[in-house]
Formats: structure tokens, C-alpha cells, sequence
């Protein structure tokens, strides 16, 4: 603990962290676990990686229908460089995580159980209290503490950004439609705060993940996403999409 004071604020907040986590792997013997770090610059071109694939027990590649309904969909998108009369404003898109479905439980808990392994639920609700991430992007394997200094190593991504969506289209659509999107399970996924925190609101012209599977599973979800809701694309990120497509 000693240590642990003599750190910054934000530096106290990591270690102690790093101590919950290694105390919650331990309880339920899942094994080694690699904390999330920083990244280089998520505004530099992204960059692939030399091949690297999922690690065993990671995430699974898609199915070859899966890509070729992609292929398909990326040819009938319509290019357009994107813009809005109107600043990108969260609150467009309705109420953070709403229960759009009426299961009672709101969309970020419905994704958490979906995409955790080992998941528990509090007693009486739908909160997940715990459970292990196997990352689609990296592969890395993250434990989940529900917390205030732990919730956040796990988030939900949105594959096709809200802000890329009002760009590309959403502006237009009614508030209804804008809530449905933002919590369709269809573009969301649980990814670690690192991964996350790389992607922001990037296309796949400007952000790829680091291994050929998470590149494969991103690019196919995000162009699945874009023609279910009849978005235009950027011609940097639809000449990217098709480069990936062509590896899956």
C-alpha cells in the first residue's frame, strides 16, 4: 500500500486495479490475465500486423457465408465523403444503453451476458457482477469487476461509430430510429477499454485491429451494419473494407 500512496491520482487508480483484478482472476481460476495499456496514435493510418491470428480460445473467425454477404453489401453501399448540416451531439441518439427490447434489462447488461464467458449476474437483477473477456479485436483476455475502478477495462463498442452514422445518414433518421441503433445488439460488441480507446469513432479506412482474425470479424460486422441501415460510406474506408474482405 505503501507504493501504491506514492503514486499520482490516476496512477493510484491503475495499481489498485491491477490488485483487484489479479485477486478476481485468482477466485475464479481462469488464469493469466494482461491488464489493458496505451496505444500509439489512433489517428495515424492503420497499420496491419504481419498475420497475426487469434490465439487459441479466442475469437472465431467468420463464416465464409458471412464474408461473402459482406462482399456483397460493400458493392451496393453508396460513397459519399460524409457530413452533417448539424454538430454530432450524443443525446441525438436517445438515452445511453435504454432497454429497447422490454427484457427489463438495459442494452449494456444485455451485451455483457451475450459476449462474457464465466458471466455472473447479481442476485435479482440483470446486472453482470463478473465474467471474462476474450477480446474479438486482439484476442487478449480481460477479467470484468463490475466497479468503478474496474467496469471500465471492459466497454461496449459501437462497430459503426454513432458519430460516423450521423455523418453518413443518421442525421436525417427519426429519434426512434437513432435510439434503435445505438442500442442494436447487431453493432455492438464488449471490447477491452485499449481497444476501444484505438477504434473511437474510426472507419476502417483509419482504424484496423491488430490481429487478420479481428480485422476480418470488425470489418464484416461493420459492413453488415452500414447496409442494414442503408449508411453511405467514406471511399477511404470502403477501399479498406474491400482490401480485408479480399483476406477472410
Amino acid at each position: 500500500m505503501a507504493a501504491v500512496m506514492g503514486l499520482t491520482r490516476k496512477g493510484a487508480r491503475r495499481a489498485m486495479t491491477a490488485i483487484a483484478l489479479t485477486v478476481t482472476v485468482a477466485v475464479l481460476a481462469t488464469g493469466c490475465v494482461m491488464l489493458p495499456g496505451r496505444v500509439a496514435d489512433p489517428t495515424a493510418p492503420p497499420r496491419a500486423t504481419g498475420g497475426a491470428s487469434a490465439p487459441p480460445g479466442g475469437p472465431s473467425a467468420p463464416e465464409p457465408a458471412a464474408v461473402a454477404g459482406a462482399k456483397s453489401d460493400l458493392a451496393r453501399l453508396t460513397v459519399d465523403r460524409g457530413g452533417a448540416s448539424g454538430v454530432y451531439d450524443r443525446a441525438a441518439f436517445g438515452e445511453p444503453w435504454a432497454d429497447v427490447d422490454g427484457n427489463g434489462c438495459d442494452t449494456r447488461n444485455d451485451v455483457l451476458r451475450r459476449d462474457l464467458r464465466q458471466v455472473g449476474v447479481r442476485p435479482g437483477t440483470c446486472r453482470v457482477s463478473r465474467g471474462i473477456l476474450v477480446d474479438p479485436y486482439d484476442g487478449e483476455r480481460v477479467a470484468f469487476v463490475s466497479g468503478a475502478a474496474t467496469s471500465e477495462l471492459v466497454q461496449i463498442d459501437h462497430v459503426v461509430s454513432l458519430s460516423y452514422a450521423w455523418r453518413h445518414g443518421a442525421e436525417g433518421w427519426t429519434a426512434a430510429r437513432r435510439l434503435a441503433f445505438a442500442n442494436d445488439p447487431g453493432d455492438l460488441v464488449a471490447v477491452s477499454e485499449r481497444m476501444n480507446d484505438a477504434k473511437g469513432s474510426f472507419g476502417p479506412g483509419q482504424w484496423l485491429p491488430p490481429s487478420a482474425t479481428g480485422r476480418c470479424v470488425f470489418v464484416v460486422r461493420w459492413v453488415t451494419v452500414m447496409a442494414e441501415y442503408g449508411l453511405t460510406v467514406h471511399p477511404g474506408d470502403r477501399a479498406a473494407a474491400e482490401r480485408v474482405l479480399r483476406t477472410c
